[in-house]
């Protein structure tokens, strides 16, 4: 079990490190509001984490 913890938290750790640099990138590139931002991303992230999530604890 805890050969799953470390893959799930090791996964989680990186979509928060995605979520962060695709956050950062696109407000400073763009004029889009943070809010609109972070929305989206907890939209993308989610579905991602869920996948992963799923994948790992299926095994």
């Amino acid at each position: 079990i805890l050969n799953e913890y470390y893959k799930f938290f090791i996964g989680i750790a990186f979509f928060r490190f995605l979520d962060w640099g695709l956050y950062s990138i696109i407000v400073s590139l763009s004029p889009i509001n943070y809010l609109i931002v972070q929305l989206g991303n907890v939209f993308i992230f989610s579905i991602a984490k869920f996948l992963y999530s799923k994948k790992i604890l299926e095994k």
